[in-house]
């Protein structure tokens, strides 16, 4: 699995912009460490996935992918970015970025499960045809057994067609044991509606993983397991749709 990796890495550092955003996730890593000393930054988490999956629509059947991804939660709200970079050069830049009213108002904010409202914003960057705004609201919920799930709800807009659509984003976390291993289920449901000459579309991709680093002193480092992508429509493009397993080794460096 490493050795395919290899050509992925050597493109990447042939593009400039993606040179661009690795410097960037390398930067951001440090400062964000340095910035939660201060108080400004409050949480933050970087890893490096490792995937590899075959029976994938569109392109290569079979593809391996790296995902550089970075998240932190500062004063006034939170930001996650991701970048996937793939040998196929089918690769994906996300930025999301939340204000919470919570932390704005400095002020518990409960109604019912909600735990706080966010404005919330996405830009999403393929590697063909422009990028994609998104704008809306936020919701993080209270569900006991999870570290945070939370909800997305916005108005997306693609340059590349006509007119504008609904958006909206699933994203949690969970960790639990079985016979004192400990696992890890993560993952994201993305939907939208169909825009211009494109149908609306429905992603989901959950995450089961298993701590390995525990058996190595480095626990909540080091994770191996599946992730599964279904997906419904895939770009939009209406009957094509995609079922794939993916092999997943995840390092998370802080």
């Amino acid at each position: 699995m490493l050795v395919h990796l290899i050509p992925i890495v050597w493109r990447v550092l042939n593009n400039f912009w993606q040179i661009g955003f690795v410097v960037f996730i390398c930067a951001i890593w440090p400062v964000a460490a340095f910035a939660k000393d201060d108080g400004l930054i409050q949480w933050h988490s970087t890893n490096v996935q490792l995937l590899r999956g075959s029976g994938y629509a569109l392109g290569s059947s079979q593809r391996e992918i790296i995902t550089l991804q970075h998240a932190h939660g500062w004063t006034l709200g939170d930001n996650m970015v991701f970048y996937d970079a793939t040998l196929s050069g089918q690769d994906y830049f996300e930025w999301h970025s939340r204000l919470s009213l919570k932390k704005i108002r400095k002020a518990p904010v409960k109604i019912g499960p909600v735990k706080d409202i966010l404005l919330a914003s996405t830009l999403e960057v393929p590697e063909k045809g422009s990028a994609r705004y998104l704008f809306g609201v936020g919701a993080d919920w209270t569900i006991p057994g999870f570290k945070f799930f939370a909800t997305n709800f916005y108005l997306r807009d693609n340059p590349d067609l006509a007119g504008h659509t609904w958006a909206t984003t699933f994203a949690w976390k969970k960790t639990f044991a079985v016979r004192g291993q400990p696992f890890l289920f993560d993952g994201f449901v993305d939907m939208a509606g169909s825009e211009g000459t494109r149908s609306g579309y429905q992603l989901a991709a959950p995450t089961l993983l298993a701590d390995i680093g525990t058996h190595l002193g480095q626990a909540d480092k080091l994770f191996l397991g599946i992730e599964y992508q279904h997906w419904n429509n895939k770009f939009g493009l209406k009957d094509v749709d995609e079922r794939v397993a993916q092999l997943q080794l995840r390092w998370v460096l802080d």
